[in-house]
């Protein structure tokens, strides 16, 4: 089968690269794959340390990449710099439905990214959770205030979501009103 400089298979609607150890280098080749593929709909590099500098480069290539609708980027080691590219390519992507940017360092840049992705419209998703879900656990799972804030954009799109257990992680003050925010008036 041919292959791409990834590894993925011509003609692959999805690549699961997570936990993979990729780092800034890996993320520089995957854009390369992101630019010229047009066939992926589905790409996962969340668990590995691609960071800000990593975090750059895929951003400009999505920039013009019209077919991936999925991107998982949790626990990626990114900063609140490689939030705010994310948040320049949602400006212009519109192909992306999800992006799961939980679990990494965005400080306000989560802010930046909620903001772009509302813009955008095209996002259903920041947080991995499946529209139409109606309970959703992220028990023990050492959420900050940033991913709260990530977490409040998608229960604003979520609608029939009715149970999310958060038992257990460190959202604190600010991550709780974002999410109350979020929650629709009755």
């Amino acid at each position: 089968t041919l292959r791409s400089i990834c590894g993925i298979a011509a003609g692959a609607t999805t690549a699961n690269l997570s936990d993979q150890g990729l780092g800034k280098a890996s993320a520089r080749i995957i854009a390369l794959e992101l630019r010229f593929n047009k066939s992926l709909k589905s790409a996962d590099l969340g668990t590995n340390s691609i960071g800000d500098e990593g975090t750059l480069v895929l951003s400009d290539a999505l920039k013009s990449n019209s077919t991936l609708e999925n991107l998982e980027l949790y626990d990626s080691k990114i900063g609140s710099a490689g939030a705010q590219s994310l948040a320049e390519m949602l400006q212009v992507n519109r192909a992306l439905t999800s992006v799961n940017l939980l679990k990494n360092y965005l400080g306000g840049g989560a802010a930046a990214v909620v903001a772009a992705a509302k813009q955008n419209g095209n996002i259903k998703a920041l947080c991995g959770i499946e529209e139409g879900k109606s309970e959703v656990s992220f028990v023990n799972q050492g959420l900050k205030e940033p991913d709260a804030v990530l977490l409040s954009f998608d229960l604003e799109f979520n609608r029939a979501l009715t149970s999310l257990n958060l038992r257990g992680n460190e959202i604190g003050a600010g991550g709780a009103k974002a999410i109350a925010d979020s929650l629709p008036q009755s």
